[in-house]
């Protein structure tokens, strides 16, 4: 009986994405058709709240580009949070992701490969990230290099530290870091953004280096770890800071973050 219940399930959320009729209005605003994608949930109208998010993922880029961040993000978290209330929704969501994977499989093109990490972190299966970018890897090496910043924290989380290191240029690296940081720390001059943000600048900057610095030392590339570790801690005088990177120095590896 089960069973019988979870293939009407499946065939509900993969052929009729219906949302009780409802349509995107000729000039949608992406943030709108996400509050309203909440409500519906919160109010138990599931399927009109599933026909929004998937509405939102497979078109909201066509109209703002903007909200590219969004769509990867607070988006694909809203997605599963209404999946735990309403099975369709898991069932479309795992359903978009390995239509997805299987678009990478023809194409390795970045945005798809950038939606499959996203909704693959969403799930809490990077697992499927990193099986996929091995295939990449043995097919197309060019498409595997270009892909890498985005495989990389799956790669770390499976403790695939060769292969997270292997495209990594690390004074290149490094540098980018420093400038990553300076900006966020500009940002958060601006009343808007503030104390929340300078914590993310500096929570993001030492988690960045502290990684970098490890994944030399656990590939025995020590040397390398140690000059750029003495390059940061002089570039930010910070107890905190330098204490996180003498771990790495140590080559223990931080927990992949955010």
């Amino acid at each position: 009986m089960k069973s019988s219940g979870w293939i009407i399930v499946l065939a509900v959320a993969t052929t009729c994405v219906c949302g009780a009729g409802w349509e995107p209005p000729e000039h949608p605003n992406g943030q709108q058709i996400l509050d309203e994608a909440r409500e519906d949930a919160q109010a138990k109208r599931y399927d009109t709240a599933l026909a929004k998010h998937v509405w939102f993922h497979e078109h909201i880029l066509e109209y703002e580009p903007s909200m590219y961040g969004v769509r990867l993000s607070y988006a694909l978290s809203d997605w599963h949070r209404l999946a735990e209330a309403y099975p369709p929704a898991m069932v479309k969501l795992k359903a978009t992701r390995d239509a997805t994977a299987e678009r990478v499989r023809q194409k390795a093109d970045h945005r798809a490969f950038h939606d499959l990490v996203s909704i693959n972190d969403t799930l809490g299966e990077q697992a499927k990230t990193v099986e996929l970018y091995r295939e990449i890897l043995e097919k197309d090496e060019a498409a595997a290099r270009r892909l890498h910043n985005l495989a990389q924290r799956a790669l770390i989380r499976a403790k695939d530290y060769q292969l997270a290191l292997r495209y990594v240029d690390p004074p290149k690296a490094y540098v980018s870091m420093v400038r990553s940081f300076q900006m966020d720390r500009e940002m958060a001059k601006n009343p808007r953004f503030g104390q929340s943000m300078l914590e993310y600048a500096e929570q993001a900057f030492t988690h960045d280096v502290s990684t970098l610095v490890a994944l030399l030392v656990v590939n025995d590339r020590a040397e390398e770890a140690e000059k750029i570790a003495a390059r940061a801690k002089a570039y930010w005088d910070d107890a905190d800071f330098a204490a996180a990177v003498d771990k790495a120095l140590k080559g223990q590896v931080p927990e992949t973050w955010p």
